[in-house]
This record gives C-alpha cells, structure tokens and sequence, in this order.
C-alpha cells in the first residue's frame, strides 16, 4: 500500500494500480485485524474444493470417487451405483489449490475502481459512512491445497492443508487507514483502537473414509438403494495468532501512539496443535432421486499445545520524543483469561448438511441445505446456506456446473468445468458473492480417472 504523509500525519492514499495492488491491499487489511471468536476449522476444508465451489457448494449428493471421502462417505459404498454412473468422477485427485476472499462493507470491487488513480476525499467519505454504518470493516482470506485424495473400491483418504484470516477494522481503525490521524475533517483527532483484533490459522488434515451398503451390514430389502459412510479426520495446526485491541489511541497532542495489543501466537510447527474428527452419511437412490443426510463433526475435539503457544502483551508508547515497546514472549498462562478463552473456543467445525440431486437426461439438478455449528458453552449458534446448481456432462470428455448460493451474508454466483484428456482431468472454477459481503474465489487442478 503506498502513502504520502504531509501535515502531521495526515494520509492519503492512492488507489492501487491493478490487481497486485488490490490484493496487497487486501492483505494488509488481513494482517491488521479482525472481529469475533477465532475461526472454526472444518476438517475437510470443503469451503475451498474446485469442482463442489464450481456448483457453489451444491455437490453432497452428487460427490463420487475421491471427492466423496469429503462430501458424502456414503457414496464410497461398492455397487452403490447412481453417484459415479456416467460421469467423470476422479479415482485420484493431484495437488490441487483454490482461494477466495473480500471484504465489507467497502470491497475489492470498490478498490478496483480507482485502480490506478488516487482515491478522491469524496469517495474515502462514503466510504467510511458505510464503515460507519457496519459498525467497522472486515474481510476474509482462506486456502485450500489438495496434496493428494484417492478412492480405491469402499475406501478413500485425503490429504489437505488448509489456512484463514478473518478481519474487521473498528470505525475509528478505519478512518486512520483513510485519513490518517488528521481524520476526516483534516483536523488532528484522537481516535481509539479497541476491539480490533486479528484470528489466523494454518493447519493440515488426513482423511481416511469408508462406505457401505445397508443390505451388506444384514438389513433387509427394505434397505435396497441405502449406503452409510464415515470419515476419520486427525488434524494437525501449524499456526494460530489472536489478539485484540485491548485501548490503543492514537493521540492529537501531541502526535503519539499509546498501543496496548496483545497477542497469543505460535511458531511455525508441524504440529502445534492435534484435532481427531468423525463424520457420517446416509445416502438414498430411489429412482432419478439421490438423497444425502450428511453430519460433520459428530465426534471432534482439538487443543492447542501450551507449550507451543507465547504470549506478547504488546505494549508500544511511539511519540515525538518516546519510543518504548513491552511484549516479551511469555508463557500463555500470563495471558489474560478472555485472550486464553480464545485459544480453548478454537475447534473444528460441526456442520449438517441435506443434499439431493436429480439425474435429467444429459446433467443433474442439485442442491444442499447446509448449517455450520457454533457450540458454546452457554449458546449455540447455526449459520445455515441453501445452494442450488445444475450439472451438465457430454458424453465423458467434458463437464460443466453453475451454482447460486444464498445466506452467509449474501448471494454467491459459481461456475465450474471439467476437461477429460486421457485418464487426465482438468478442473477449474470460480465463484462471486454479491449483496451483504462481497468475495470472490477461484480454484485449479488436475484429477485422474482409472476406469
């Protein structure tokens, strides 16, 4: 981000020029800070999978080969047909990437807009009116990397590394970064920093999942076209940092920064911290029909290690004539006790999912309803989505998919496309979320079919 400085701090920024510059941006409103409890982590990094993002998540009754160890274990089932009949569902998944992020209320798409132009005081006002009226300014930044899925008969494993940032500016944060201390009237003003705060992590996940169907566990006839599934995921974090504001001004007279944020934080590790999650499945083919009840989370628990955790309180006294800093890596028993309640909130994700699909004559029409969970100790919180999508294939070469999302803040628009060469499969998509909280996201990779 650039910046040029004149009359006692006061900051003007110029627009970024292209894209580069718009995600430059975008990370460093990343590494500044963020609003709520520390993040969840679903265990099977769903959020960010190419060829379900391509239908905006619309995919659990449709997952077949190895994207089944993640979406629906139910399908692994052996002679479970109806999921993989006539598709180009993938035996083996190669190192595949996809991203995504936004912010709100001001966006990458407002950014765009100045690229390569100053931003004018108008603009940075309406701005900070929205930041305003949102209560502050936040963002999101999560990837997902597919080292290697596979499916081999009723078995399947996966193997992912996955990491996220969610942000959010207070207004007074807000209108430091766009005006500077001189603030928006070009008067110096003080302005105070609390209850900004900054949640990230990184963490790795081993997926091994079976299926079988019901009449090969003794049921009846009865149980004719039904298949259960499980997946057993052991998690494993790299990196977690959070911290909150906890009164931190930016002073007029004299021009000085009096910063009290504290931090919990650990290094770079393999395993920093260690998470085992179960999820089920149940999946139906009546017909064109195929039904899926898909639980994630059942069983789960997660725990940071202490001793891989340090706290800093993150003390900084910065002015004309003083320059002082306090933030020693201590133990995280030193840290206050709604900063050590932070580290224990962080858990994987629990999620229920209802997915149903139905097979037309040359694609199917899916959709999921899908609520993730916020378990705590006094109050539960459910964010539901309910995505749609439509899936189109010719012959076995190529596959398309477009998708809509609602809920979660917005309306999401996906696409999606599969290209066959060989036993190689090609895939890519990209989604866009309007309304509420803009993002957009996109993912790439290579995939193979055997049969």
């Amino acid at each position: 981000m650039d910046c040029t400085f004149s009359n006692r701090f006061r900051v003007g920024i110029p627009a970024p020029s292209g894209w580069g510059r718009v995600a430059l941006l975008a990370m460093a409103a990343v590494v500044l800070v963020m609003d709520g409890h520390p993040t969840a982590l679903r265990a099977q990094g769903v959020g960010a999978e190419i060829r379900p993002g391509g239908a905006t998540g619309s995919y659990s009754a449709r997952a077949g080969g190895a994207y089944a160890v993640a979406r629906n274990p139910a399908a692994l089932a052996p002679g479970a047909a109806g999921t993989d009949g006539g598709t180009i569902a993938p035996d083996w998944i190669l190192p595949s990437i996809g991203v995504r992020g936004g912010l709100e209320p001001v966006t990458l798409g407002d950014l765009a807009e100045y690229s390569g132009r100053a931003v004018p005081a108008a603009a940075r006002e309406a701005w900070l009116d929205r930041i305003e009226r949102d209560g502050g300014q936040s963002g999101v930044a999560e990837t997902l990397f597919t080292v290697l899925a596979l499916r081999r008969g009723r078995w399947g494993a996966s193997w992912t590394t996955s990491a996220r940032a969610d942000v959010a500016l207070n207004p007074n944060a807000a209108e430091a970064l766009l005006f500077g201390n001189a603030g928006r009237a070009g008067v110096p003003a003080e302005l105070a920093f609390e209850g900004s705060a900054v949640d990230a992590w990184a963490a790795s996940t081993l997926s091994v999942g079976a299926g079988a169907r019901l009449e090969e566990l003794g049921a009846g006839s009865w149980a004719e076209g039904l298949s259960a599934g499980a997946t057993l995921s052991w998690t494993l974090g790299h990196a977690f940092l959070t911290g909150r504001d906890a009164g931190s001004t930016l002073d007029d007279e004299p021009v000085s920064l009096d910063g009290v944020f504290p931090v919990v934080r650990s290094e770079l590790e393999m395993a920093a911290g260690r998470g085992l999650s179960l999820d089920v499945a149940l999946r139906a083919l009546r017909g064109s029909w195929t039904v899926v009840l898909h639980a994630e989370g059942v069983l789960s628990s997660f725990d940071w290690s202490d001793e891989a955790l340090v706290y800093r309180p993150g003390v900084a006294l910065l002015g004309p004539d003083t320059s002082e800093t306090y933030s020693p890596a201590l133990p995280l028993s030193s840290a206050p006790g709604s900063i050590q309640e932070r580290v224990a909130a962080f858990e994987l994700g629990r999620a229920l999912t209802l997915g149903m699909a139905r097979a037309l004559n040359r694609g199917w029409l899916m959709a999921d309803g899908t609520c993730v969970f916020d378990v705590g100790e006094s109050v539960a919180r459910a964010d539901c989505v309910l995505s749609t999508g439509y899936e189109r294939f010719w012959g076995d070469r190529w596959r398309a998919a477009v998708g809509t999302q609602v809920g979660d803040g917005g309306l999401a628009l996906g696409l999606g496309a599969t290209v066959r060469v060989g036993p190689m499969l090609l895939e890519g998509s990209a989604y866009r979320r309007f309304l509420e909280r803009e993002e957009i996201g996109f993912g790439f990779g290579g995939a193979l079919r055997t049969r």
